[in-house]
């Protein structure tokens, strides 16, 4: 069957209704093929559809878990295919439930790393979750035709619209109800060229968009706050369109972001546009990237309170308070936490210490909680001291003391924390209170 992609309508035709035969394939077992045409492309598509077999943990079960790098890229030279009975041995022994990792794919969510579907299949038969993590860099892999910096035309809007819809279903598709949890994005904050901070706290929330097509400024209530907001129309087309992808053939899979530090600023301007610009849509959770580095610092931005914050202990509640408490909402956890080993340590905590200091303070507050990462990065990251020691131990190692500590957790059953009624965020109640008296004209006061 060859199938003709020329709006946003019939993309969303594609993946529904061409004349049902797209969709009793989908719900057939068994392999069918299509020709489909997208401008002058055309992509030969292969759906294979299996029935049944192992099903991951139910919906209400608390993520618990640790990253691993078996979908990254087209290759990883520490994730390998031999090593993930290894992996799988390691990630049950210490009692996980779930595994975050990072799925690269292709315009049409197919995987690109082979050791991605063998790892897929070994995780399922342990009865392990899967908390994917997919790719949004594609949104930014092209300037506005006009050249001039952030002006996107309505038809870019809608085609990246289209793109982003296009591979949150097919991803979905292929991967059938094997997967609860989806990020979109890994760290747009400080790892995407096209949107990292670009200095300053971080903590400043652009303006709302204004006119037609949409364009974004970076202002803030009149100040100017540190995002570049040039490329945020095309990513935000992109990510809407992978979000209702993902929704329409998995409507119960929750959908949401991440960011590091306190660089919440960025993000509550897309949880904010995704209510106002999706007929109300909300992403089901945020999550926090929490390091050694993180837990060490101070917030002196005035966002939490009129004093500097020491962030030792905060991570859960600032995402509370930024994200629940505002309605923006409903679910907040850590994806990442790790121990830089060149970096702030004023306890001179041994990587496992401070882990079990985090895994103490944070694990009964956070509703999913996942080391990083399974597998020192020793071949992919070699000479990188800082980042190819963030693992919990060597891919061809037995044990190690980290493994052992992590083992004689007793995580199940969780002691929630409850929480009171929304607080009044006590950064909007001092600048109404304060009107421009903020000594930088930057986001330090917002």
């Amino acid at each position: 069957m060859k199938i003709y992609i020329s709006s946003i309508t019939s993309a969303v035709q594609l993946l529904t209704n061409q004349t049902n035969q797209l969709v009793e394939a989908l719900t057939t077992q068994g392999t069918s093929n299509f020709e489909v045409v997208d401008g002058d492309t055309t992509y030969n598509v292969t759906l294979a559809v299996g029935i049944g077999g192992p099903t991951p943990p139910p919906v209400s079960v608390v993520p618990y878990g640790v990253n691993v790098h078996y979908g990254q890229g087209s290759g990883h030279a520490d994730y390998t295919t031999d090593t993930i009975p290894h992996a799988i041995d390691l990630i049950t022994s210490m009692k996980y439930n779930f595994v975050r990792a990072d799925v690269t794919t292709d315009d049409f969510g197919e995987p690109q790393n082979p050791s991605w579907l063998p790892f897929f299949e070994a995780a399922l038969e342990a009865n392990l979750g899967i908390f994917a993590v997919i790719s949004v860099t594609a949104a930014g892999s092209k300037a506005p035709a006009s050249g001039k910096a952030g002006d996107w035309s309505q038809d870019e809007y809608d085609q990246l619209y289209k793109d982003g819809f296009k591979k949150g279903a097919a991803f979905m598709v292929r991967h059938a109800d094997k997967i609860s949890w989806v990020e979109l994005g890994n760290e747009l904050d400080v790892i995407d060229d096209k949107m990292k901070l670009r200095s300053g706290s971080g903590t400043g929330e652009p303006d709302a968009p204004s006119g037609s097509p949409l364009r974004w400024t970076s202002t803030y209530n009149g100040d100017t706050v540190l995002w570049n907001m040039d490329y945020y129309g095309a990513y935000f087309h992109f990510i809407k369109g992978l979000y209702n992808g993902i929704k329409y053939f998995s409507p119960n899979t929750k959908v949401g972001m991440n960011y590091a530090y306190i660089h919440y600023g960025l993000f509550m301007r897309f949880y904010d546009d995704m209510i106002a610009l999706n007929n109300g849509a909300k992403f089901d959770f945020i999550s926090l990237h929490w390091y050694n580095s993180d837990e060490y610092s101070t917030d002196t931005s005035h966002n939490a309170s009129a004093d500097a914050v020491v962030m030792e202990g905060e991570a859960i509640d600032r995402l509370r308070m930024k994200f629940i408490e505002s309605g923006r909402t409903d679910i907040a956890g850590i994806s990442e936490t790790g121990f830089y080993k060149n970096r702030s340590n004023p306890d001179n905590l041994t990587d496992s210490e401070f882990r079990e200091k985090i895994y103490g303070e944070y694990w009964n507050q956070s509703e999913f909680f996942f080391e990083y990462e399974l597998f020192n990065e020793i071949k992919q990251r070699a000479g990188d001291d800082d980042e190819n020691s963030l693992g919990l131990i060597d891919p061809d190692a037995e044990d190690s003391d980290i493994v052992d500590a992590i083992m004689a957790r007793t995580p199940f059953p969780r002691t929630p924390v409850t929480y009171g009624q929304p607080r009044i965020d006590p950064c909007i109640a001092w600048k109404l209170l304060h009107p421009r008296q903020c000594p930088r004209a930057d986001d330090s006061c917002f």
